[in-house]
């Protein structure tokens, strides 16, 4: 049995718990459903007295209908302690994208998540194994109290052509239940049930015991749930419902059926969970429902002023009906407002299929009341007065819009030089950017960066990395395109990058250990900055143990062709430039 009530004597002066909160992470409409496969890195249940070995390494089996087409693959693991980051799935490195924790008393618990969805389509069924999750060094100093535990699972969202339309929400996070705090509620959004048939919940939970069923229970909307590997007062009981495994040793896997547990109309679901022993951590909570409901939104693709000063836009927007499950209706409204007011009405034209869409090409002409500068809005379903007349998945997403500016470029901008190091033969590295700090960026919509004033007029070869830039040459012109894509209007200016020399920058050390990093001396603005310099190294005897120069002056630690000792060092670097300076320290060599 677990020490659990023990631990509240040692450890009272600990916060018990600590914990991230469940969160919807994804959503999916279509002919879906979801499953979870993984297995445990546990031997035995974690209980006090039984072995404390836990693996590095497990394997479990997909085995979807091959008609399945997978859509989302997320990778979650878990175990005790601050967490291991970077894990192998199938000898693939997976790095962490998230990590949860939570704390009980002084002891840690994380878990940490990956989208695998490459991965998994590319491999499609079969055995994965998940290795590297080394817990080892944690696992002893848990093991005592029975709280010590390790695995893995993949939560999978896939589509097939027979099954009913549906909505599968994904929530994560890591919340806790336990003898010391016995209850826990998580309520899950973002819902709406329109029809409550095979609707089901499944839950990712890690450290629950089959032995331990104190006060255990699972409800959904205060309806008690069940199946047959897990009963109504041990739903975490180290099983998997998708395999009907029951020996997943401290995980658990499960789904159940809620068809009587949710209503129609329902937008959230409330889970709650009781224990009066067991410590027990949800990690991942998935929601799947019938929905028969088709979901208006909009997109502006864009607007064009016919000609500059000029009143009347050309706009091009779509109306779609994606992550949806039924068709959106003919005749849907759709209005047009220019800063909060109403420009115009129109209508879908046709039933518009799901994950389809209807395409709008149409003049506008803007009141005078209307400020030049204003926001184009697009409403779907809305009459006029922002309320619709179709009943949707979401009626919060109705609207887009897009900032419009009518006005002339008025502006002479006088933009300033960028000066940059020498990092070899004149080229040094820019920031195009940071001359757009003379803009008020806010009154323009595009500004783009050229090598000639004849691609500039022409909107052709814009410049790509304008973070990062690198000159042909010194002194080399820039231009800049400054222009309103809805009015058409726009102006060029230019400015001048010049590459100067700047001084060294001498480190005081380097670790010459073959790993990768700092394995030689290396020093910035150096190589063919000063092409005539020569650097010697010395030991602490005054022996020469390396010279180099521009062709080659980077010291690997080696004297002698031999790995010379860790210690100080000191160097003599002459630039023999045009000023003569002489340069003169030490440096630590550190294996």
């Amino acid at each position: 049995m677990k020490n659990h009530k023990s631990l509240f004597f040692v450890f009272f002066i600990y916060n018990f718990l600590f914990s991230q909160n469940i969160a919807l992470k994804d959503q999916f409409v279509g002919k879906i459903d979801f499953t979870m496969f993984g297995n445990t890195l546990n031997i035995v249940e974690n209980e006090s007295g039984t072995s404390c070995e836990i693996l590095t390494s497990s394997t479990a089996n997909l085995n979807l209908d091959t008609n399945s087409q997978i859509l989302a693959a997320y990778l979650y693991w878990a175990g005790s302690g601050i967490g291991d980051t970077e894990i192998k799935l199938n000898n693939t490195t997976i790095i962490a994208e998230s990590t949860f924790l939570n704390s009980y008393f002084s002891y840690n618990f994380f878990s940490c998540f990956a989208n695998v969805t490459s991965q998994i389509q590319n491999t499609g069924n079969g055995n994965y194994t998940v290795s590297e999750l080394d817990l080892t060094n944690v696992i002893a100093t848990y093991c005592p109290n029975g709280i010590n535990f390790g695995g893995w699972a993949i939560v999978i969202i896939y589509k097939k052509d027979t099954l009913p339309y549906s909505q599968i929400n994904v929530y994560d996070g890591l919340e806790s239940v336990s003898g010391i705090n016995p209850e826990l509620t998580i309520q899950v959004s973002d819902l709406y049930v329109a029809d409550n048939n095979n609707a089901k919940i499944g839950f990712l939970a890690w450290e629950g015991d089959s032995a331990l069923a104190v006060n255990e229970t699972l409800t959904v909307n205060n309806i008690p749930v069940s199946n047959a590997i897990n009963p109504i007062n041990n739903a975490f009981n180290s099983t998997n419902s998708f395999t009907g495994q029951t020996d997943l040793y401290n995980m658990d896997l499960d789904f159940y059926d809620v068809s009587n547990n949710v209503n129609i109309g329902d937008t959230f679901v409330e889970v709650k969970l009781t224990s009066g022993q067991d410590l027990v951590m949800i990690n991942t909570v998935v929601t799947k429902l019938n929905t028969i409901l088709p979901d208006a939104t909009a997109l502006l693709n864009n607007t064009t002023v016919l000609s500059c000063d000029n009143r009347t836009l050309q706009v091009n927007f779509e109306i779609h009906n994606y992550d949806s499950t039924s068709v959106l209706p003919a005749n849907t409204p759709i209005s047009i407002y220019a800063d909060s007011v109403l420009i115009g009405i129109y209508y879908t034209q046709n039933d518009i299929p799901i994950n389809d869409y209807e395409t709008f090409d149409i003049e506008i002409t803007i009141p005078n009341n209307i400020p030049n500068t204003f926001e184009l809005q697009i409403s779907a379903d809305d009459i006029g007065t922002g309320i619709g007349i179709v009943s949707e998945l979401d009626e919060t997403n109705n609207q887009t819009s897009q900032t419009v500016n009518l006005k002339y470029f008025e502006n002479d901008f006088n933009l300033n030089n960028l000066t940059s190091c020498n990092t070899g033969n004149f080229i040094g590295v820019f920031n195009l950017n940071d001359v757009l700090e003379q803009i008020d960026l806010t009154l323009y919509d595009e500004i783009s960066f050229f090598n000639s004033e004849t691609d500039a007029n022409a909107n052709q070869n814009a410049i790509a990395n304008t973070t990062e830039y690198q000159n042909q040459h010194n002194l080399e012109t820039i231009y800049t395109k400054i222009q309103d894509i809805n009015s058409g209007c726009y102006t060029i200016t230019s400015f001048t990058l010049e590459v100067e020399n700047c001084l060294p920058r001498i480190p005081n050390g380097f670790s010459p250990n073959n790993d990768g990093i700092n394995d030689t001396f290396y020093i910035q603005n150096l190589q063919n900055v000063f092409p005539n310099f020569e650097i010697y190294y010395y030991n602490r005897y005054g022996n020469l143990v390396h010279k180099g120069n521009n062709d080659s002056y980077q010291w690997n630690g080696t004297y002698n062709n031999k790995p010379a000792p860790s210690g100080t060092y000191f160097y003599v670097l002459y630039l023999k430039d045009e000023q003569n300076i002489t340069y003169k320290g030490w440096i630590y060599l550190n294996r």
